[in-house]
Formats: C-alpha cells, sequence, structure tokens
C-alpha cells in the first residue's frame, strides 16, 4: 500500500475508535458540541500566587468557587506526569504529598 493511503486508514481508525466521529454525526456541526472556552473567554485571572502554602483541598474549593463552570480543577502531586497540552478549562494545583500544602501558583492550562 502506498504510505498515503495507510496513514489515512490509520486517521480515519483513530477517530472511529475515539468516538469523536459519533458526535460529529449526531449534531452535524463539530463545533457547536465543543465547550472548552477560548483564550478571549476565560477568566481574567489566570494564576492564584495567594493559594500557595494552602491545603491542596482548601485550594481546590476555593478555585472551584472563584471560577465559572466548565473550568476543571485537578490535584495533582508534586512531580508527576501531565501532559504538556494547554487548555484553557483546566487549572492544576500541585501539591506535596506529605503535608498536602500547594507548592506553586496554580494557573490555567
Amino acid at each position: 500500500m502506498r504510505p498515503r493511503l495507510v496513514l489515512a486508514l490509520l486517521l480515519a481508525a483513530v477517530v472511529v475508535a475515539s468516538g469523536a466521529w459519533a458526535t460529529i454525526a449526531a449534531d452535524g456541526d463539530p463545533e457547536q458540541s465543543l465547550v472548552v472556552p477560548q483564550f478571549d473567554q476565560m477568566t481574567q485571572k489566570n494564576t492564584w500566587p495567594e493559594l500557595v502554602g494552602r491545603k491542596a483541598e482548601d485550594a481546590k474549593a476555593a478555585l472551584e468557587a472563584e471560577l465559572p463552570t466548565g473550568m476543571r480543577v485537578f490535584l495533582v502531586p508534586q512531580g508527576s506526569m501531565v501532559t504538556m497540552d494547554f487548555r484553557t478549562d483546566r487549572i492544576r494545583v500541585f501539591y506535596n504529598e506529605q503535608t498536602r500544602l500547594v507548592v506553586a501558583p496554580p494557573r490555567v492550562g
């Protein structure tokens, strides 16, 4: 087979396996089903340095109370592997596993 054909078939298999095809087919417009806020629609604030040193659970609760609906807050142990993609609907709170204290300013991304 030609390399382009193999690549096209592989891409089609990934789309079908991920369920994205069903979402597009059901809505007709994939952009309408996307709920991730765009960069210009994000909150004005994108870092929270005042949460460093607080308990991780308290920091998460404070962020969830302040943020608009659709933003997701994740507690991540310090040193954990994370993806490097930038998501405008995600905030990671890095904390020390022993002390449960926030070790870096939470930020959008």
